[in-house]
């Protein structure tokens, strides 16, 4: 099974070349060439390449971590969110059990941020990069890692 690569491979066929769709021609084909040419999705349209947005758009994603904080003589049990861009401490939820005590507050987290986007930016709730899904693990020192899909 061939590994899958983020551009398409171009092969020549007859004497023009088609695209990753198969069904529009990009011009000639070089017939002398051994080597299939490599071609980004959308170049031969004159669109710039995905890679560079694909990369702006991972770089405004982080992953959230949450920690149980023990209760203290004057402070309760509580669950603390934490990423680059904030953090969020909560009471600890003991209606919950589980991950889904952990889930809370990193979603708690979410929210502050998609309200903020909304006030600060004027980003849509529903446009918003932080609305994602998310898959929750944890971590060998007990915290617990929420990494966006």
């Amino acid at each position: 099974m061939e590994p899958r690569v983020p551009f398409a491979w171009v092969a020549p066929v007859h004497e023009t070349e088609f695209n990753r769709c198969g069904s529009r021609p990009t011009g000639p084909a070089n017939v002398t060439s051994s080597k299939p040419k490599l071609e980004f999705p959308g170049e031969s349209m004159g669109e710039t390449p995905w890679i560079p947005r694909a990369i702006d758009a991972l770089q405004t994603m982080q992953s959230i971590q949450t920690k149980y904080l023990p209760p203290t003589d004057t402070k309760g049990a509580r669950i603390k969110a934490t990423c680059e861009r904030g953090t969020r401490t909560i009471p600890y939820p003991y209606e919950l059990s589980g991950d889904s005590v952990h889930r809370e507050a990193a979603l708690q987290l979410i929210e502050r941020f998609v309200a903020e986007d909304w006030k600060e930016r004027a980003t849509p709730p529903s446009q918003n990069p932080w609305k994602r899904a998310f898959v929750t693990g944890s971590l060998p020192d007990g915290t617990m890692a929420h990494v966006f899909l």
